[in-house]
């Protein structure tokens, strides 16, 4: 299969899954397994955007924008992997995923959890402190503000 994976790779995969059971689950069909890359992508960007400290453009650089001083950290690489593999098991047969994918899975979020409430980091992608929000979100809604009154 030659998916266009933005952070993972083929090799990433062939680590935690057979080649063909990666082809059963995606019908080998590669935009398949992009989309679940993408998923976890999204998914550990949701846990790590929080705290306001994380480079996401040097986390998540595409594969050909690495160099030696920009390695992928091989952490979050694994979870990357682990994360996506519950993703395409979920779509193909949500009722029967294996114990092995649910429990990875589980504990990528866990890990995840507790980066969000400051108890652990990623090393090696933390911004510079002038750059880092700390969590500091406004929301914003394009409605205008409406005052009730009975």
């Amino acid at each position: 299969m030659d998916a266009n994976l933005k952070f993972i790779t083929m090799a990433d995969l062939s680590g935690a899954i057979e080649n063909d059971q990666l082809d059963d689950l995606t019908q080998s069909t590669p935009a398949h397994l992009e989309r679940a890359e993408l998923s976890a992508i999204d998914e550990i960007k949701s846990y790590l955007l929080v705290p306001g400290i994380y480079d996401f453009g040097k986390i998540f650089a595409a594969q050909a924008d690495r160099t030696p001083d920009n390695p992928r950290n091989q952490f979050l690489v694994t979870m990357c992997v682990d994360i996506a593999l519950y993703h395409l098991h979920k779509s193909l047969v949500p009722r029967n995923i294996p114990e092995v994918r649910i429990t990875a899975y589980e504990n990528a979020l866990k890990w995840l959890e507790k980066a969000k409430e400051g108890k652990t980091r990623l090393e090696g992608a933390i911004l510079p402190p002038e750059e880092q929000t700390q969590g500091d979100f406004h929301f914003i809604s394009v409605h205008p503000k409406q005052n009730w009154y009975f």
